[in-house]
């Protein structure tokens, strides 16, 4: 992201998934990354995010999970501090352009609003289904534990 600041996500994840990465995570670090970085430029400035990102699938609200959870967002978030405290060179700023968020604020900005009076709701996550994210949300919406998981404790 850093080093191709202006290609297209497809291209980006075709890049991740050259280099080893899994599709389904190719996915999740074009969706999380940006979104950490562009949060924690603005994590001092008064404009408030929500704490949770809406799961969507085949064009429908699957679920509405907090961001907290998220292996990817939390590394990205620890990254952006280090880029941002030190930047050594990264062109952080090029990763959270690539946030719907920043541009969102960019947009807001440049039409006279305050950063105080900006808020943010849940951002939309497009992402293809993880080998155990089913069950992570069956857990999280309906209590749900895999017939391995009842017998493994007694269940």
């Amino acid at each position: 992201m850093e080093q191709l600041p202006d290609a297209d996500d497809e291209i980006l994840i075709a890049r991740l998934m050259e280099s080893g990465i899994a599709k389904s995570e190719a996915h999740e670090l074009i969706a999380f990354v940006p979104l950490a970085f562009g949060r924690y430029a603005f994590r001092n400035s008064g404009v408030a995010f929500s704490s949770y990102f809406a799961l969507v699938r085949d064009g429908r609200h699957i679920a509405r999970l907090p961001l907290s959870g998220e292996p990817i967002f939390n590394s990205a978030w620890e990254t952006a501090r280090e880029f941002f405290e030190n930047p050594q060179g990264h062109n952080y700023l090029a990763i959270a352009g690539r946030s719907a968020e920043v541009r969102g604020i960019n947009e807001a900005f440049k039409k006279g609003s305050k950063a105080e009076n900006l808020l943010f709701g849940d951002p939309f996550m497009m992402l293809p289904l993880r080998k155990a994210s089913i069950w992570q949300i069956g857990r999280r919406i309906f209590g749900a534990r895999r017939a391995d998981d009842s017998q493994r404790r007694g269940g």
